[in-house]
């Protein structure tokens, strides 16, 4: 199972500024498409017992300690 939340790198805005250091004149003041979300402002975030289902035991800190 799945659930959505809000995208980390755009904040749900579905896009983000230029980086300062990637900026030229031509598209400075150009939002692009957040690459963390495609745009959407959302991310998909598999629920924790589908992915050990698909990837097995998960260790944990208490992993091993007796």
């Amino acid at each position: 199972m799945a659930h959505s939340e809000v995208c980390p790198v755009c904040r749900g805005r579905g896009i983000v500024e230029a980086h300062p250091e990637w900026q030229t004149d031509i598209n400075a003041s150009t939002p692009k498409p957040c690459h963390g979300c495609g745009g959407l402002g959302w991310v998909s975030v598999q629920d924790e017992s589908i992915t050990k289902l698909i990837h097995g035991h998960i260790p944990t800190a208490t992993d091993g300690q007796r």
